[in-house]
């Protein structure tokens, strides 16, 4: 590939790199830029023909010198082509100005986070997030899905059926609105859009201002419909929704509170045990028989460019053989800060003539990158230069491993980015500071 003449550097698109100097060689190679020895840019030569802000970009590519060149599809961070990245990027052009139109329209973020807030059935929180995201199946957007029918409302006959006319401005939904007492806004419902009457309902829902008996009627409505809802199901209200508390005040006021319980589904391949609370935990599981696990933390600070990383290593009965800790200056990005750790933790455990090695990080795209290659061309130099590593372990394996289950090495890596413990080392054992978190994984480890 031609230096001057072939795009080759993104910026906002590809393109050929701002020359520096008047006389310069039309036949200069991409390849020529290239120290032989080490394998990565030659500086000087980068110096000589680039910009600073040029230089900055060249170094961001990492080199690849034994492959031919290749293709890499930059909308996915893999490099690989999916159909979905290449349907987002043909729907990105075809409505380029259907976006523009939603971004110059003020966010209706705010809005929706203020219905996940309210205190009520989660069935609600959905029906009304639909209503803002407009995802009910009214006539006048089944039609814009292609699906043909009647336009005007069935209940009236008289208007378009959107979502703002059956909830607020059809006639029965007025007459509706009119018995409740629920004070309207100061131009009416049928003279607002959908989403400032949802404001309105919103907002005004802890009105203090609002007459008493006003309140006191809203409640006792709300009262009535979850009876009505018990009635109908023939089941309890803990049952009719179990995330929510019921209690009611001397007056006879039914409150409903969120409890905020969400569990979470984990992967039953983990070393997984319950307290007596019922609390799921998730920690470190110990190596098969002759196998040594070393988990891998990494830590990278944005305004320091430091990234920071430690390994630690531990036989099949959970015993932590040795650790070590190391920093890495001028990180520019935490891809970077990952890779420097992962190799350098690799040619650790070479040097320390262990085999039989399981190492567990818990990032997932160099994962990927070295168990899949081909899948990956955008980390192509970052898994040959892994697997280079690994072809001189006798046996070696590298999986994900979930933050809870690798808190030992990640708080040592954050040691350096939050407190600045720049000193380097390897020791036996784990650090005393630590002491707690790690027999607390070994013994969780023997637990089945």
């Amino acid at each position: 590939m031609f230096v001057w003449t072939e795009p080759w550097i993104e910026d906002n698109g590809m393109r050929a790199p701002w020359r520096k100097n008047t006389i310069f060689d039309v036949c200069l190679r991409v390849k020529d830029l290239i120290d032989p020895s080490t394998g990565l840019w030659d500086l000087d030569a980068l110096e000589e023909h680039f910009f600073p802000q040029d230089i900055n970009r060249i170094q961001s590519i990492k080199p690849v010198r034994d492959h031919k060149d290749y293709h890499v599809w930059k909308h996915n961070k893999s490099g690989e082509y999916s159909v979905k990245s290449g349907y987002w990027l043909a729907s990105l052009s075809i409505n380029s100005q259907a976006l523009k139109d939603v971004e110059a329209q003020p966010s209706l973020n705010g809005l929706k986070a203020e219905v996940w807030s309210i205190q009520t059935a989660p069935k609600i929180k959905i029906f009304l997030w639909k209503v803002l995201s407009g995802a009910l199946p009214v006539a006048n957007l089944l039609r814009r899905r292609g699906i043909e029918g009647d336009e005007l409302c069935r209940v009236c006959g008289e208007a378009e059926e959107t979502i703002n006319h059956i909830l607020f401005t059809c006639t029965y939904a007025r007459q509706i609105w009119a018995l409740s007492d629920y004070p309207s806004p100061n131009s009416g419902f049928q003279n607002g859009s959908v989403f400032s009457n949802v404001y309105h309902l919103l907002t005004n829902r802890n009105n203090l201002r609002w007459p008493a008996d006003t309140k006191s009627k809203i409640h006792e409505e709300v009262d009535d419909w979850f009876q009505a809802q018990i009635k109908d199901s023939g089941e309890n209200l803990e049952t009719l929704s179990p995330s929510l508390n019921k209690t009611t005040t001397e007056d006879g006021e039914l409150l409903v509170k969120d409890s905020g319980e969400n569990p979470e589904t984990l992967s039953p391949s983990l070393n997984q045990t319950t307290t007596e609370d019922g609390e799921l935990l998730v920690s470190w599981s110990r190596p098969q028989e002759s196998w040594v696990k070393c988990n891998v933390g990494c830590s990278w600070s944005k305004g320091k460019l430091i990234a920071g990383g430690a390994w630690i290593v531990r036989n099949d009965e959970g015993i932590v053989l040795m650790h070590s800790r190391r920093a890495f200056s001028n990180t520019r990005d935490k891809d970077e800060g990952v890779f420097r750790v992962l190799e350098w933790a690799m040619e650790s455990m070479l040097s320390h003539r262990f085999i039989n090695v399981i190492f567990a990080i818990q990032d997932k795209t160099l994962v990927g990158a070295v168990n899949r290659p081909k899948a990956w061309p955008s980390f192509r130099f970052q898994s040959m230069e892994l697997r280079r590593i690994l072809g001189r372990i006798s046996g070696w394996c590298l999986e994900h491993e979930l933050e809870q289950a690798n808190r030992g090495a990640g708080l040592i890596a954050q040691s350096i980015t939050r407190d600045l413990r720049m000193q380097s080392y390897v020791a036996v054992s784990y650090p005393q500071w630590l002491s707690l978190v790690f027999e607390e994984e070994t013994s969780l480890s023997f637990v089945i």
